[in-house]
């Protein structure tokens, strides 16, 4: 499966929920972060890289009946070259009838080659995470973001125009927005068989992607927004693209300044702003910077 011939997490597609005006990643200030800055292009890591221990874990079920499973084989093999099994459904029906379990059991590698093929590629997937910011003046202080991606104020945030990176970045990057839940996320192979029988690729890819695209409702404060590649590594996006550059209060002048360089040098419409702690409550203040 190509995440380019995915109609339902293709970037273009408007069923997909859009991300907000605009999205945003933190950064520490080192080498890699200039690197990317300058040229400049995402890092799109694999989902073992990620700091959720968690990360694109899930629970696959299989079925416990024998009949619904024979009727999905059946269908699928009516939408297949599946000679052999057209061959077998009626021995298997039989046999069913007094062992279904052995049934079960012979089907089984069956269901296992179909989980294979399914999530070879998207377990393969690399990815991009973003702070999806809802045009809510608070997310852009959230002190959670701060705090764990900004580096504790000694870092910055970059703050992007999202239309213009869904119009510059590959066209085979797909996106996604996480889901938050208490519940861990569930892969019927049923749903999976019959989506396959039905021609349901995009249906298919829905219950493909549960595992990427869902983390445990702790993670809520992230409001993370995904882009998808098949490919690891450097992805190049237009420089047109970043809106703002906002420091943490903690960053040194000197590295202000080198990164005020880096962005002007790429794009000089940027505005630059300031996140500092307030000094009689529990929040950020944004400012504007003139450097």
């Amino acid at each position: 499966m190509s995440y380019s011939n995915n109609s339902a997490f293709n970037m273009k597609n408007p069923t997909v929920d859009a991300p907000s005006k605009t999205l945003s990643k933190f950064f520490t200030f080192n080498e890699n972060s200039l690197q990317a800055l300058s040229e400049p292009y995402f890092w799109f890591s694999r989902p073992e890289d990620f700091n959720d221990p968690f990360e694109s874990k899930v629970s696959i079920i299989y079925p416990d009946n024998v009949w619904k499973c024979i009727e999905a084989f059946d269908a699928l093999a009516a939408r297949s070259t599946q000679e052999d099994w057209r061959e077998r459904s009626a021995a298997a029906r039989e046999t069913a009838q007094t062992d279904p379990n052995y049934v079960l059991e012979q089907l089984r590698p069956r269901l296992e080659e179909i989980e294979t093929f399914s999530f070879e590629k998207v377990r393969k997937a690399s990815m991009c995470c973003f702070f999806n910011e809802q045009d809510n003046k608070k997310d852009d202080l959230n002190i959670l973001m701060w705090a764990h991606y900004g580096n504790g104020l000694k870092g910055f945030k970059v703050e992007f125009e999202s239309q213009i990176l869904i119009d510059t970045l590959p066209k085979e990057i797909a996106m996604l927005p996480v889901a938050y839940s208490k519940k861990f996320p569930t892969v019927k192979m049923l749903d999976l068989v019959n989506a396959y029988a039905r021609s349901d690729i995009s249906g298919a890819a829905l219950l493909l992607v549960a595992h990427i695209g869902t983390k445990h409702s702790a993670w809520k404060y992230e409001k993370e927004y995904r882009f998808i590649s098949d490919t690891r590594g450097e992805h190049k996006y237009d420089a047109k693209a970043i809106k703002t550059v906002t420091f943490g209060e903690k960053m040194p002048e000197a590295q202000r300044k080198v990164i005020a360089a880096v962005t002007r040098s790429i794009n000089p419409n940027i505005h630059y702003y300031e996140a500092k702690r307030s000094s009689d409550s529990y929040q950020l203040i944004k400012t504007p910077l003139t450097l």
